[in-house]
C-alpha cells in the first residue's frame, strides 16, 4: 500500500475515534445535566415538602 493510502486509512480512522469519543463525551455531558436536574428537582420537592409542616 502506497504512503498515501496509508495516510488517508489513518485519517478515516482518526476521524472515526475523534467522533465516537465527541459521542461519548456529549451522552455523559447530558446525562450529568439530567442527573443535576433532576436533583434539583428532588431539593426543591424537599423544601416544599418542609414548609407545609
Amino acid at each position: 500500500i502506497s504512503i498515501v493510502k496509508k495516510t488517508l486509512i489513518l485519517e478515516k480512522l482518526f476521524q472515526s475515534l475523534s467522533q465516537k469519543k465527541h459521542d461519548a463525551l456529549l451522552y455523559m455531558s447530558n446525562r450529568e445535566e439530567k442527573i443535576s436536574k433532576k436533583e434539583m428537582k428532588e431539593e426543591t420537592d424537599n423544601e416544599d415538602e418542609e414548609l407545609k409542616f
